[in-house]
Protein backbone atom coordinates (compact mmCIF):
# COMPACT_ATOMS: atom_id res chain seq x y z
CA UNK A 1 0.00 0.00 0.00
CA UNK A 2 1.25 3.24 -1.02
CA UNK A 3 1.49 6.04 1.73
CA UNK A 4 -1.37 8.24 2.10
CA UNK A 5 -3.70 5.07 1.25
CA UNK A 6 -2.61 4.97 -2.55
CA UNK A 7 -2.41 1.85 -4.16
CA UNK A 8 0.53 0.10 -5.32
CA UNK A 9 0.36 -2.74 -7.63
CA UNK A 10 1.75 -6.41 -7.19
CA UNK A 11 3.67 -7.91 -9.77
CA UNK A 12 4.10 -10.80 -11.31
CA UNK A 13 5.72 -14.01 -9.98
CA UNK A 14 8.22 -13.53 -13.08
CA UNK A 15 8.30 -10.08 -13.44
CA UNK A 16 9.67 -10.21 -9.68
CA UNK A 17 12.20 -12.63 -10.18
CA UNK A 18 13.36 -10.94 -13.30
CA UNK A 19 14.09 -7.76 -11.18
CA UNK A 20 15.73 -9.27 -8.64
CA UNK A 21 18.04 -11.18 -10.86
CA UNK A 22 18.75 -8.21 -12.45
CA UNK A 23 20.04 -6.92 -9.16
CA UNK A 24 21.96 -10.20 -8.59
CA UNK A 25 19.76 -11.08 -5.42
CA UNK A 26 19.40 -14.94 -5.56
CA UNK A 27 16.19 -15.66 -5.83
CA UNK A 28 13.94 -18.90 -7.46
CA UNK A 29 10.20 -19.00 -7.88
CA UNK A 30 9.85 -21.20 -5.01
CA UNK A 31 11.27 -18.85 -2.92
CA UNK A 32 7.94 -16.76 -3.81
CA UNK A 33 6.11 -19.39 -3.33
CA UNK A 34 7.02 -20.25 0.06
CA UNK A 35 9.04 -17.15 1.28
CA UNK A 36 11.31 -18.58 4.29
CA UNK A 37 12.86 -16.11 7.08
CA UNK A 38 16.67 -16.61 5.80
CA UNK A 39 15.72 -16.19 2.36
CA UNK A 40 14.19 -12.24 3.36
CA UNK A 41 16.66 -11.88 5.03
CA UNK A 42 19.17 -12.26 2.64
CA UNK A 43 16.94 -10.28 0.05
CA UNK A 44 16.02 -7.41 2.93
CA UNK A 45 20.15 -7.22 3.45
CA UNK A 46 20.72 -7.07 -0.56
CA UNK A 47 18.34 -4.22 -0.66
CA UNK A 48 19.70 -2.02 2.67
CA UNK A 49 22.80 -2.17 1.00
CA UNK A 50 22.22 -1.84 -2.72
CA UNK A 51 19.74 0.98 -2.49
CA UNK A 52 21.14 2.64 1.25
CA UNK A 53 24.75 1.66 1.08
CA UNK A 54 23.70 0.07 4.16
CA UNK A 55 26.18 -3.27 5.42
CA UNK A 56 25.08 -5.59 8.03
CA UNK A 57 28.61 -4.86 9.83
CA UNK A 58 27.61 -1.28 9.80
CA UNK A 59 23.93 -2.32 11.70
CA UNK A 60 26.09 -3.87 13.81
CA UNK A 61 28.48 -1.59 15.00
CA UNK A 62 25.69 1.72 14.33
CA UNK A 63 24.37 -0.08 17.74
CA UNK A 64 24.53 2.13 20.50
CA UNK A 65 21.92 0.90 22.72
CA UNK A 66 24.00 -1.73 23.54
CA UNK A 67 26.37 0.38 25.65
CA UNK A 68 23.25 1.24 27.64
CA UNK A 69 22.63 -2.29 29.43
CA UNK A 70 24.34 -4.26 31.71
CA UNK A 71 24.81 -7.18 29.97
CA UNK A 72 25.31 -6.33 26.02
CA UNK A 73 25.72 -10.10 24.80
CA UNK A 74 22.20 -10.99 26.37
CA UNK A 75 20.60 -8.22 24.22
CA UNK A 76 22.75 -7.78 20.93
CA UNK A 77 20.70 -10.14 18.63
CA UNK A 78 17.44 -8.51 19.60
CA UNK A 79 18.96 -5.35 18.90
CA UNK A 80 20.38 -5.99 16.06
CA UNK A 81 17.00 -7.11 14.97
CA UNK A 82 15.22 -3.93 15.54
CA UNK A 83 17.85 -2.08 14.01
CA UNK A 84 17.88 -4.39 10.94
CA UNK A 85 14.34 -3.88 10.91
CA UNK A 86 13.37 -0.01 11.40
CA UNK A 87 16.28 0.09 7.94
CA UNK A 88 13.80 -1.92 6.29
CA UNK A 89 10.94 -0.41 7.74
CA UNK A 90 12.76 3.25 6.66
CA UNK A 91 13.40 1.88 3.08
CA UNK A 92 10.53 0.50 2.63
CA UNK A 93 8.11 3.15 2.93
CA UNK A 94 10.07 4.99 0.48
CA UNK A 95 9.12 3.19 -2.06
CA UNK A 96 5.95 3.26 -1.19
CA UNK A 97 4.98 -0.09 1.94
CA UNK A 98 3.78 1.26 4.31
CA UNK A 99 2.75 -1.65 6.75
CA UNK A 100 5.70 -3.94 6.90
CA UNK A 101 6.02 -5.43 10.44
CA UNK A 102 8.41 -7.78 12.23
CA UNK A 103 6.12 -10.84 10.98
CA UNK A 104 7.34 -10.18 7.56
CA UNK A 105 10.79 -10.54 8.56
CA UNK A 106 10.30 -13.41 10.98
CA UNK A 107 7.10 -15.23 9.64
CA UNK A 108 7.01 -14.44 5.83
CA UNK A 109 3.64 -15.28 4.02
CA UNK A 110 3.65 -15.56 0.25
CA UNK A 111 1.32 -12.84 -0.72
CA UNK A 112 2.55 -10.59 1.75
CA UNK A 113 6.39 -11.27 0.08
CA UNK A 114 5.13 -10.50 -3.27
CA UNK A 115 3.91 -7.29 -2.40
CA UNK A 116 6.82 -6.52 -0.63
CA UNK A 117 9.01 -7.28 -3.73
CA UNK A 118 6.68 -5.16 -5.53
CA UNK A 119 7.00 -1.97 -3.77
Amino acid sequence: MLQGGGFCPTLKSQDILDVMRQMEIPIVEEDLEKPTPQRVQIWFEAFLYILKGISLEQLGTSVELLDLTEYPESHSDDIFLMSFYQNMSTLLLQVGVDDFSLRDMLKPEPARVRRILSG
